[in-house]
């Protein structure tokens, strides 16, 4: 039994593989409206967990619908991965920056006897 990123990355590649091989691909609108009435992505997917159907067993503009919700979701998680990466990178950078009696004269020191040039 897969879980987590493991779980939805496989069943993207599932539903992706459905909805290409079988009917085409059907319309955005009606599988967004799909979504919109299960309460977002959020929603729908659990709504289909809940049934335990198998992806077959989805009716081809529901299936259309879990593919959008599911890579809304693993959207929002990679953008919420990159966001706190970034965070993570200002903090280090708001330290390593920040200034001190120590760090001003360890600058004053590399730039030597003209102030305005490292020396070295």
């Amino acid at each position: 039994m897969l879980t987590g990123d493991a779980a939805a990355q496989l069943l993207r590649q599932g539903l992706s593989y459905l909805n290409a091989t079988r009917s085409g691909r059907r319309s955005a609108v009606d599988a967004a409206r799909t979504v919109d009435q299960a309460g977002g992505a959020d929603g729908l997917i659990r709504e289909v967990a809940r049934r335990e159907q198998t992806l077959r067993a989805l009716r081809p503009g529901r299936r259309l619908a879990l593919e959008m919700a599911v890579d809304e979701q693993m959207e929002l998680l990679e953008l919420e991965r990159q966001w706190r990466e970034a965070e993570e990178l200002a903090d280090i950078a708001d330290g390593t920056l920040s200034t001190t009696a120590e760090v001003e004269e360890k600058m004053r020191q590399l730039r030597g006897p003209e102030g305005n040039q490292l020396s070295g």
